[in-house]
């Protein structure tokens, strides 16, 4: 790859209720120094007036709103965006919560590491807290098929501003910029997780068709976290526990379904205990799981 001949990068932000974050978005992702761009907002049937809004604001010729008629989450948003950057050839794609900033030049570090690795399918940014700037929310991150679960590297540690290529387990949906042949190769997101642990299955089934994930220190952008769905919320709560679930049943050998299953009895008690999660979140995501209820759940 030429970075001179500057391939197509197509931007995909998911708005759900949230023009106010997407338009600060987008207005910085006007400002990046890299020349090929195209930005794609998907707006997963918002039910206040963001399209309004958006299409109010953000006049720009580089800009694509689409409509999605209904909310079938975070996944089939990106997949609606996927569709879209194919139909306009984009080389590049890179998934991007809207509740983020960005640094004027974050996408040529991520290209940068394309170019200069084989094999590589992704390449996730540094992502600081936009309430901290100094403080890391991911700079890498593992996969524990143990006990099926997704950690970030340095979580809530100062920034040592150390420049860092290295590969990765686990890539975060919120920045993770895909070559069109990874996409092409390992499919479209999993729309059955609705939200929350999509990004860890698609990281598993990239590494799992031959692809390296790989973090760049470089690039780095900021994430006002919890702007779309709080931490702790019944719903991030629920989402999150029958979605490990069902990872676990597709990706987990039998030991590991065994330790996983172990963990997470430990786990969630603390969990309860210490008042972090409530027991009727705990009991309805694992009914659900085991009913075959996936993608929307009508609880919320």
């Amino acid at each position: 790859m030429n970075l001179d001949k500057h391939p197509l990068v197509s931007i995909i932000l998911i708005n759900y209720n949230g023009a106010a974050d997407t338009i600060e978005c987008v207005e910085s992702l006007t400002k990046v120094t890299y020349a090929n761009v195209k930005i794609i907002i998907v707006d997963n049937a918002s039910t206040d007036n963001s399209i309004k809004v958006l299409k109010h604001n953000l006049q720009y010729e580089n800009v694509i709103i689409i409509e999605s008629p209904e909310n079938n989450g975070f996944s089939a948003g990106n997949n609606i965006g996927i569709q879209e950057a194919r139909k306009l050839n984009a080389d590049y794609m890179l998934i991007l919560n809207n509740d983020t900033l960005v640094e004027p030049d974050f996408i040529e570090p991520l290209l940068e590491v394309f170019d200069s690795n084989e094999d590589v399918g992704c390449v996730i940014s540094k992502i600081l807290y936009a309430s901290d700037p100094d403080k890391i929310w991911y700079a890498g991150g593992t996969f524990n098929p143990w006990f099926c679960r997704a950690d970030h590297d340095h979580y809530n540690l100062t920034d040592n501003k150390v420049a860092e290529v290295k590969p990765v387990e686990f890539a975060s949906g919120c920045c993770m910029l895909l070559s069109r042949e990874a996409i092409d190769k390992t499919g479209l997101m999993d729309e059955d997780y609705f939200l929350y642990v999509e990004d860890t299955e698609y990281s598993l089934r990239l590494r799992q068709v031959g692809f390296k994930l790989m973090y760049t220190s470089r690039s780095v952008i900021y994430h006002k976290v919890s702007a779309t769905t709080s931490v702790g919320s019944d719903l991030s709560q629920y989402y999150t526990i029958r979605n490990t679930l069902y990872l676990s049943k597709v990706y987990s050998s039998f030991l590991q379904k065994l330790t996983t299953m172990t963990y997470n009895v430990a786990f969630y008690t603390h969990k309860v205990l210490t008042g972090q999660y409530k027991i009727k979140n705990i009991v309805s995501a694992q009914v659900d799981y085991h009913s075959g209820v996936m993608g929307r759940s009508k609880r919320f």
